[in-house]
């Protein structure tokens, strides 16, 4: 089981579609990307609840647990996510294939939360790279601008386990993400301040790809055949992801991570 004692945001009360709500703190230190999520900023972090089916309220919660965390500084905004999974295994290893017929992590961030020119990035356990941008969502007729780069993006993958190997038993993988700034404002796409100042709203989402498991041949796989399940942080209750009006808010603070609070930001 992964460790998951770590801050965390709190849930909206049931009831009114209300968007979670997360403040991204500051990092306090340099980052090292390596998939490593043990060093002192991750464990500073607030972490999301754990993700819920992406048809939610209207589904059964995932069986495997699933939490994002973000941090910024002036150069980056910074993702790290857990995964729990007892069978890592991963297929694709050419960039901007289609990712998520592998299990996989996806990060959708609309920059200027006015829900079109948003951005797409999918990776899977082999820390394969799909990064994409959406000049409008599905609903508008999105033209998905699949060869888009991330101008200086990094990423990392660790596994907690033996990667494809399922005679035995894994704990999950990590992914661990730097997007720089400067990407945005090289795209000439995004209309809001560069970095964010405090209390700028950014549109987040997280997900996670996961096929049902074959284990009957030499290495683990998803099941022939098999649709995959979608688990997000923020269910838009209609079962569509690509609805950056519904995804969830993240509020940006200049106050350091594990410091005091930003009670202004963080009474949700």
């Amino acid at each position: 089981m992964i460790a998951m004692d770590y801050p965390v945001t709190q849930r909206h009360p049931a009831g009114l579609f209300l968007p979670r709500a997360y403040v991204c703190y500051r990092a306090p230190e340099a980052i090292k990307i390596d998939g490593n999520l043990d060093e002192k900023a991750w464990r500073d972090a607030a972490w999301t609840e754990p993700f819920e089916d992406h048809q939610a309220p209207n589904a059964p919660a995932p069986w495997r647990l699933t939490r994002a965390a973000m941090l910024w500084d002036d150069e980056h905004v910074y993702f790290a996510a857990r995964l729990q999974e007892e069978n890592v295994w991963g297929t694709i290893a050419q960039r901007d294939a289609v990712i998520y017929h592998d299990n996989d992590f996806e990060v959708f961030l609309d920059v200027d939360g006015r829900g079109d020119n948003y951005y797409e990035l999918e990776l899977n356990a082999l820390n394969t790279a799909w990064d994409m941008f959406h000049p409008r969502e599905y609903h508008r007729r999105s033209c998905l601008e699949s060869g888009y780069d991330v101008d200086g993006l990094r990423h990392a993958v660790r596994v907690q386990g033996t990667l494809n190997y399922h005679h035995d038993t894994d704990t999950g993988w990590t992914v661990e993400i730097a997007w720089p700034w400067r990407a945005f404002v090289a795209h000439r796409r995004c209309r809001a301040p560069i970095p964010p100042p405090a209390g700028q709203l950014l549109r987040v989402n997280f997900s996670r790809v996961q096929y049902p498991h074959d284990t009957s041949g030499p290495a683990c796989a998803k099941v022939a055949g098999s649709r995959c399940e979608d688990w997000i942080w923020n269910s838009t209750n209609c079962a569509a992801l690509h609805l950056p009006e519904a995804w969830g808010r993240v509020w940006f603070s200049d106050r350091v991570a594990g410091a005091t609070p930003d009670d202004a930001l963080d009474e949700d």
